[in-house]
């Protein structure tokens, strides 16, 4: 794999998305690009100034130290900041960079606000000419070898009939 894009939103899952990618990068020796999309402004909003910091300034800031801490890993890496409709710019971009894999995280909304909203997520997986690794919100559980895999407290059963 010779180009690794990362989609960074600063969810829950990026300390996870950049770990994931890192191994990736250094198992394939492949250069990566970590993406942000900041949604636009919306058109209706009250004329207070800016919360301080600035969002796009601190995204960006944010963005650029976690392109530091990849490259620090030996890691080539380029970092791509933008505004607009998320899954319109992926694509764009997707076009342009022709990678080999995105990594993204899934943020798990439910179906309603799929609905209402939409999906990034969904719109990746149909319309992405690449494999998608998607990155859960939370890891799941790691089993514990020393701790039996059912629990017959918690399944209602009697621990006299198990």
């Amino acid at each position: 794999m010779k180009t690794l894009l990362a989609l960074i939103d600063f969810s829950d899952a990026t300390a996870q998305i950049i770990d994931r990618t890192h191994a990736l990068a250094k198992a394939f020796g492949s250069d990566v690009v970590l993406m942000n999309v900041m949604p636009p402004w919306p058109v209706a909003v009250d004329l207070s100034p800016l919360p301080d910091p600035d969002p796009f300034h601190e995204r960006q800031r944010q963005l650029f130290a976690l392109r530091d801490s990849l490259s620090e890993r030996d890691v080539k890496v380029t970092a791509l900041e933008f505004e607009g409709s998320v899954l319109d710019c992926l694509l764009d971009q997707v076009d342009l960079l022709k990678p080999d894999m995105i990594i993204m995280g899934s943020h798990a909304h439910g179906s309603l606000y799929n609905l209402i909203v939409g999906s990034v997520t969904a719109g990746v997986i149909r319309q992405a000419p690449c494999p998608v690794l998607l990155i859960p919100k939370e890891p799941a559980p790691v089993p514990d070898p020393g701790r039996p895999i059912a629990d017959p407290g918690t399944m209602g059963v009697s621990p006299a009939f198990v």
